[in-house]
């Protein structure tokens, strides 16, 4: 009885770890190590509608058209129109093309080619 009751006990605080981890705000951007990594961090960010995650997808010299994106100052409509067009895309392959790194992203209402770049804190977006 006493080990159930522990093995409860551990269940428990193990669960609620895990929720209070659930509730604390995560990194702006968990993984940026691999250039389709990027691409699906941006797109998870866009439709969970985190302006700040997908800030945090672009590289610093990303043209100016970008910049509310990158600066977190982009309208919620904006946000919201961004999300319900790329909801269900997914970063599906990348390539080198013409000196560029490419990830393609396909989806029932966007497909993109999204040029990226190696920035010393990992993968960037850099163009659309």
């Amino acid at each position: 009885m006493t080990v159930r009751v522990l093995a409860a006990a551990l269940l428990v605080t193990a669960g609620a770890g895990c929720l209070g981890a659930a509730a604390t705000p995560a990194d702006p951007l968990p993984d940026t190590s691999t250039p389709i990594a990027v691409v699906q961090e941006f797109l998870l960010a866009v439709e969970a509608r985190d302006v700040e995650r997908i800030g945090a997808t672009f590289a610093d010299d990303a043209p100016a058209e970008f910049d509310a994106l990158r600066d977190g100052t982009v309208s919620a409509d904006e946000v919201e129109r961004n999300a319900q067009t790329i909801s269900g895309s997914r970063a599906v392959r990348a390539e080198w093309t013409d000196g560029r790194m490419i990830v393609h992203v396909e989806g029932p209402r966007w497909s993109e080619r999204i040029w990226v770049v190696e920035t010393p804190a990992g993968w960037r977006i850099l163009d659309f």
